[in-house]
């Protein structure tokens, strides 16, 4: 077997370090990768935020917690209906639960 490690060096930080230390292709490590991340981040706040409200306001880019929200308004409301219509009475005397 062949027990080699497999190296890279990074553009940026110049140091050698092994393909773990990589997103599959870049040619910079990950730490240098999380700096260039903030480093953009900070330069364009107004941008990012402009980008986020405008994908928020599509219908794709309904956010996991309105979509919840959604169901979760739909469960209750089928839960009174059920209770409503004496469903779950019918139950708990099938099934002895009460």
């Amino acid at each position: 077997m062949n027990n080699t490690i497999k190296t890279k060096k990074c553009t940026t930080c110049g140091e050698v370090k092994s393909l773990t230390d990589y997103h599959s292709n870049y040619t910079y490590c990950r730490p240098c990768k999380a700096l260039v991340n903030a480093e953009y981040k900070s330069k364009n706040r107004e941008k990012i935020a402009r980008s986020n409200n405008k994908y928020i306001n599509t219908e794709k880019g309904y956010t996991k917690e309105t979509v919840d929200a959604i169901f979760q308004r739909a469960r209750k409301i089928k839960a009174i209906r059920l209770v409503k219509n004496g469903f779950l009475n019918a139950l708990e005397k099938i099934f002895w639960l009460s």
